[in-house]
Formats: C-alpha cells, structure tokens, sequence
C-alpha cells in the first residue's frame, strides 16, 4: 500500500473516537449511594433541572433531617454541580488521547532562474512514535478518567460530611436557643423575687446587683445562642444550595444515640479499602508507573517520522517515495525526562505509604472521639440528669410544705435547665464525632439507625424528662411568695 494512503488511513481510525457525556458518571453515581446511601444527580444528565426542582421543593416541604440534609445537598449543591464538570473535561482528555496526532503536511514551490516550469515538492509525515505510543496514551488516559471519578466522589462523600456537622449544629443551636429562653424566663423572675425580697428589706443592696447581674449575663447568653442559630443556618444553607436559609425548616431535636456503640475492630482495614482519596493516590502511581514506559521509549528517539514526499521536477516529471524524520539526540539524550519520571513514581510510593499511615492515625483518633462523647452523653443521660431531676423534685415538695423559698425553687430550675443546655451540646459533639468517623473511614458506619426522639419539650432531658418551665409554672410561684 502507498505511504500516503497509509498515513490517511491511520488518521481517519483515530479521529472516531467518541464518549457520551455521561460517560463514568454511573460508577460515580453507585459508589456515592454505596457509601452514603443516597443517590447523586447530575442536573441536566441524570435528571432534568425541572424534575431536580420538585425534589428540592418536596424536601423543603417538610422538617429537615439529617438524612433529608445530605439528600437536599446531593441535589442542590451547585459547586458540587461544577465538580461533575470536570468528568466532562477529563472525557474530552480521554478521547484525545485516543486519537493520532495530526500529519504533518508540507508544500514547497520553486521557480527556477530564466523562467520554465515551475518545481513543486509535496510531503505528508506521521509521526512513527505517536503511533506506538497510542496504546500507552489511551491506558493512561483511562487511568486518568479513574481518579477524576474516584476524585468527584471523594468530593461528595466531603460534601455529604460537611453538611452532617452543619447540619447538627444548626439542629443543636435549635434546642440550646429554646434552653436559653427558658433559662431567661426563670432568671428575670428571680430578679422580680429579689427587687422584692430587697423592697421588703430582707437582702442586701450587694445581692440585689449580683442577682441582676446574673440576669443580664443569661440574657447576653441567650442572644448569643440566637446568633450562633441564625449563623448555623446560614452555613447549612450554603452547602443545601438554598438562596436563603429562611427557606428551610430542621427538625428541632437531635436524635438519641444509636443503642449499640462502634466496635474499633476492622474500621482501619475498612478505611484502607474505602478511602477514595488514597485510590486516588494509588491511581496517581500507576499512571506515573505507565507514563514511566513511554518516557524510555520517546528517549531512544523523541521525534521519529514515517511518510511519503513526491516531487514535480521542471520538466513535468513526478519523482515520489518514502520520507523519514527524525532527530539527532546529540544535546538532549532524554535521559533527564526518564528521571524526572523515576523519581515521581518514588514520590507518589512515598506518599501513598504516608498517607496509609495517617488513615490509619485518623480512624483511631476519630473512633476515641466517639467512645468519649458516647462516655460523655450517657454520664449525663445517667447520672447527672436524673440527680438534677431529683433535686428539682424535692425541691418542688419542700416549697410545697413552705420549707423552701421560691427564690432557692427558681435557683435549682436554672440549674437544671444549665445542664440540659450541656447534655444537648454532649449530644452534638457525639453526632459529630460520628460524622467524622464515618468520613476517614470512608463509607457507611456498621451501626443501627438511630432511635426517633419526640418533638415534646419533656424530652429535654432525653430518658429523664424532667417539669418543664412554663409562664403557669412562674405565675403560681410569684404568687403564692406575693401571698
């Protein structure tokens, strides 16, 4: 077959190269609902704008929970929308890397001295190695596509983590807003109880001060409560995709803690397997390891090229044949790229032992955190909640009898409310040392679904409801200390 042909046909092979758009993004879609158990949509790929529109207004709709959280932000997340994007840049990289580099077509003419035919010189040239290197080129290539999926779910796996923590803190500062309110309730009732025990002459100028003084620390308490509310919210919102964080309504109590605890056994064997940014990594070394074959190969001869020249003589004649380039490694040998290469390959080794490593440090920091926020809400659920309750019991039965004041009564119902405040923010550090777990694992936790807590205010106190305080609560005290 004449060279010329050759090379046409060869170009024409490599040009067919074609991938959809949504090409990889189903390993991308099932590995995400593998680990988080929700499903991700590409909007305008997977799923029309308009029906990802309706999906959003209908968990609107409802209370946010945790669960509704993460699948709001695998909807509605426009920067995780951008990092879909780039799987479309990297198929355009892969189908590029399919396809030949282009001929290299040359023309010269020359018009010889005292007129005459004119002399034309035509070439074609393909480069030989581009050629060879095609195999490796596409291997790379699809390597390449392998982490930039592995990297896009690593992506939404943060997201998902991300917004569990921003989601219960917003759910906790809830809960401690409305605590603080309470709280506010009894202490300016405490104050009317002393400007009266003051107006009657029984306390001091001194503890009238420090009484209103108290007041005023609690409200400042409360106002600061409502700020880290509202600013809770507001990060919530950004990582839903929410315009305004008004839009949404989270449901207002965390969740009891799961019935069993996390055993540490096989969690960092499990992080090792899941961690999609050490396959990235590990991807990262076999693409330097395949690229490494086609850096020794080019340096035996960087540029080598096959092809066919014809030539038009001033007579008429055509003169035509074969045609090779190529170039003399006389300065360049291409050994540097080679080494360059080696010592990349050594760099991603090292850092992928390093950060094996780390997983590994990470995963027991993270299950310790649980364990002590686990240790840390039962020593409320068990031990100091019920001993407030009990104390805000007797209490009650002593002011009853007329052997206690309703000022020492209002002391111990603040006190009370002061550590459900603590026992909620034990409960947050718990869901949030669970989320981080089940973020440098890398996947799903092997745990039951939490328990459903109720929506009533006597569950402040989780197993150990305790009176809740209420206007009848303050009015009949003041009363009766009135009478």
């Amino acid at each position: 077959m004449h060279p010329l042909v050759l090379c046409l046909i060869v170009a024409c092979i490599g040009g067919c190269a074609f991938l959809p758009r949504d090409a990889g993004f189903s390993d991308v879609e099932s590995l995400v609902a593998e680990r988080v158990g929700e499903p991700l949509h590409w909007a305008g790929v997977s799923l029309e704008e308009e029906a990802i529109r309706l999906r959003v207004e209908a968990l609107l709709g409802e209370p946010l929970s945790a669960a509704g959280a993460v699948r709001l932000a695998l909807l509605n997340n426009p920067s995780l929308q951008a990092e879909l994007e780039e799987m479309g840049i990297a198929r355009a990289d892969l189908v590029r890397a399919g396809l030949l580099r282009n001929p290299v077509f040359g023309a010269t003419l020359r018009f010889p001295e005292g007129g005459g035919g004119t002399n034309l010189e035509l070439s074609l040239v393909q480069e030989f190695l581009n050629v060879v290197q095609l195999p490796m080129r596409r291997r790379v290539a699809v390597k390449s596509f392998e982490q930039v999926k592995l990297r896009t779910v690593d992506t939404a796996l943060t997201l998902v983590a991300d917004t569990q923590d921003a989601f219960y803190v917003a759910q906790a500062s809830l809960w401690v807003t409305e605590i603080r309110s309470l709280i506010v309730d009894v202490s300016e009732a405490m104050a009317d109880v002393a400007e009266r025990l003051h107006h009657a002459g029984n306390i001091t100028d001194l503890d009238l001060a420090k009484e209103k003084t108290r007041y005023q620390q609690v409200r400042l308490k409360h106002m600061q409560a409502q700020a880290h509310q509202a600013l809770a919210q507001e990060q919530l919102a950004v990582l839903l995709g929410l315009a305004e964080s008004s839009s949404m309504r989270i449901s207002p109590r965390l969740p009891e803690l799961p019935p069993t605890a996390i055993s540490e056994s096989g969690l960092e064997d499990r992080a090792l397997a899941q961690r999609l940014d050490l396959a990235a990594v590990r991807m990262e070394r076999e693409i330097l390891l395949e690229s490494l074959g086609g850096a020794r190969l080019a340096a035996l001869q960087p540029d080598f090229g096959l092809g066919v020249e014809a030539e038009r003589e001033t007579d008429g004649s055509w003169l035509a044949g074969p045609k090779i380039r190529m170039n003399l490694p006389v300065f360049d040998g291409g050994g540097t790229a080679v080494d360059a290469k080696e010592g990349r390959l050594r760099e991603a080794l090292r850092r992928e032992r390093a950060m094996e490593v780390q997983i590994r440090s990470e995963v027991r920091q993270a299950w310790v955190r649980l364990q002590h926020g686990r240790q840390e809400v039962d020593h409320y659920q068990q031990v100091l909640v019920p001993l407030h309750a009990r104390i805000m019991e007797e209490s009650q039965l002593q002011y009853n009898a007329m052997q206690l004041g309703v000022f020492q009564l209002l002391n111990t119902k603040r006190e009370q409310l002061e550590v459900g405040a603590l026992h909620v923010d034990a409960r947050k550090n718990y869901w949030l040392a669970r989320s981080r777990l089940a973020r440098v694992v890398g996947g799903l936790l092997p745990e039951p679904e939490p328990l459903p807590v109720d929506d009533e205010l006597e569950d402040l106190f989780g197993a150990n409801p305790a009176p809740p305080v209420n206007t009848g609560f303050l009015s009949d005290s003041l009363e009766r200390f009135r009478q």
